[in-house]
C-alpha cells in the first residue's frame, strides 16, 4: 500500500511539473501590512528616527494633497498611495508608506527576520533571509516608476 502510495505522489509531481508549473505557485503571497507594524521597531534613536522622519515627509502626506477629486482617480492613486492595484479592489494605504519602496511586508516583518540582534551578528544572513521572504532594496528605478520627470539625485537619498 505504502509503495502505491508513493508512486501516484510521484506521478502526481511529475505530472504538475510537466504542467509548466512550480511548487512556488503555492507559496503565501505576501501583503501589506501597513508602516505602523514598521513603525514599531524603526522609529527613536537606536533606529535613525526613520518612521519619525516619514511621518513628517511629503511621502506621508502624498495622499492628503490630492484634491477630492484625485483621490478617486487611478492615475494619482498609483503614485499617491501604496499597495493600489494590489491590494482587494479599491483598498489601498493612503500616502507613500514603506511597502511601496520596500515591497508588501507581511512575509519579512516577523520577529524572526527583522530583528536588531540578529541583524548585529549576522547582518547579511538576515539580510538576504529579508530579501528572500520579499523585502525589497529600492533602487533609482524604484523611485523613477512615480517621480518620471522631476530631476533629482535620487543616489543621494538611496543607501546600500
Amino acid at each position: 500500500m505504502v509503495i502505491k502510495m508513493t508512486k501516484i505522489v510521484r506521478v502526481v509531481i511529475i505530472l504538475y511539473l510537466s504542467a509548466g508549473f512550480s511548487f512556488s505557485a503555492w507559496a503565501k503571497k505576501p501583503t501589506y501590512v501597513g508602516y505602523q507594524k514598521c513603525r514599531g521597531c524603526h522609529r527613536g534613536a537606536r533606529r535613525a528616527h526613520v518612521a519619525n522622519k516619514w511621518e513628517a515627509s511629503k511621502h506621508a502626506q502624498a495622499f492628503e494633497i490630492l484634491a477630492e477629486k484625485d483621490r478617486k482617480n487611478p492615475i494619482c492613486l498609483q503614485c499617491h498611495t501604496t499597495g493600489y492595484g494590489e491590494m482587494e479592489a479599491g483598498k489601498f494605504l493612503e500616502g507613500v508608506q514603506c511597502e511601496a519602496c520596500h515591497g508588501p511586508g507581511s512575509e519579512y516583518k516577523s520577529g524572526k527576520i527583522m530583528n536588531a540582534r540578529r541583524y548585529k551578528v549576522q547582518r547579511e544572513d538576515q539580510h538576504k533571509l529579508a530579501m528572500e521572504a520579499g523585502l525589497i532594496v529600492p533602487t533609482v528605478a524604484t523611485c523613477r516608476r512615480c517621480h518620471r520627470k522631476e530631476p533629482r539625485d535620487f543616489k543621494r537619498l538611496i543607501k546600500d
